[in-house]
């Protein structure tokens, strides 16, 4: 039996809450006039789990989510199998799929001193080139305590994305990639600007930020230490695009140096996230 078929109504309600409200709505146009919350407890409940996997293979690029890359030095073939904790729930091609895989989360509720536990079935995509792999794990809600009646506090955070990573890193004989040069030419094109970085100096770490009010970054405000970091190890950072770009992704965070991105507003289009990606891996 499959993670999702053996799930538990409640499993599967948090699964569906971590996408968008319209895509719910597009997939089920019966619940559109509920609240999402009650549209996917209604789902969780009614709907074939095959349904839900089928929902999950096609809105999987609408998510937040965090984007690890790799370089796979020409070596990688084949997918893995499966993820820690998890198995591949859809292929989607014969060098992408999406897994799932359950994360554990304990609590101490403070009102009574009790333990108490919450899962969540976790979805994580993972696409292979000829030279680069891509793991982009959907992000998790940080708020657990809305999920208990009374206070509580993490005990447990359970299965961590630093493991997944670390695992199918060493599955597949990946290395992280370095994706200072195509941060940069995207920089420079003007498709974007930086306002907010983490930089290496000479001698010591420093940070700048920018006001978003003047809807101008770095490059257009900071002229001299936009020339500075052309040239600079950058960690995190956040970009956000130009006005101009037909785009639903208007910011992201980049760490350059680990290559993992993270995009933390919901797309509107499947493949807004993922063109950021390519056009950085062009530029690289």
């Amino acid at each position: 039996m499959s993670l999702l078929t053996d799930a538990t109504t409640e499993e599967v309600e948090r699964l569906l809450a971590l996408f968008p409200a319209a895509n719910l709505r597009d997939e089920w146009p019966a619940y559109e006039d509920q609240p999402k919350d009650d549209t996917c407890k209604v789902v969780a409940t009614d709907r074939p789990r095959a349904e839900v996997s089928a929902f999950v293979k096609k809105a999987f690029g609408y998510c937040k989510q965090h984007v690890h890359l790799f370089a796979t030095n020409g070596k990688v073939t084949k997918l893995p199998a499966k993820i820690t904790d998890g198995e591949k729930l859809a292929t989607l091609t014969a060098r992408s799929a999406i897994y799932l895989t359950r994360c554990s989360i304990t609590v101490i509720l403070t009102d009574t001193h009790e333990d108490a536990a919450i899962d969540f079935l976790w979805p994580v995509k993972i696409e292979v080139t000829d030279k680069h792999a891509i793991l982009s794990a959907v992000i998790l809600k940080k708020d657990i305590a809305s999920y208990f009646p009374s206070r509580a506090l993490v005990n447990s955070s359970g299965l961590s994305e630093e493991t997944i990573v670390a695992d199918v890193m060493q599955d597949l004989n990946l290395t992280p990639l370095d994706v200072h040069k195509g941060v940069k030419a995207l920089w420079h094109s003007k498709y974007m600007d930086c306002h907010f970085t983490k930089y290496r100096k000479a001698k010591s770490s420093a940070y700048e930020i920018v006001d978003r009010t003047e809807k101008k970054g770095i490059r257009e405000n900071e002229p001299a230490l936009y020339e500075v970091l052309r040239k600079a190890p950058m960690r995190q950072s956040v970009f956000h695009l130009d006005e101009k770009e037909k785009t639903s992704i208007h910011h992201f965070s980049v760490d350059p140096t680990m290559g993992t991105l993270a995009f933390s507003t919901y797309a509107e289009t499947e493949t807004d996230p993922s063109n950021v990606v390519r056009k950085i891996l062009q530029g690289n």
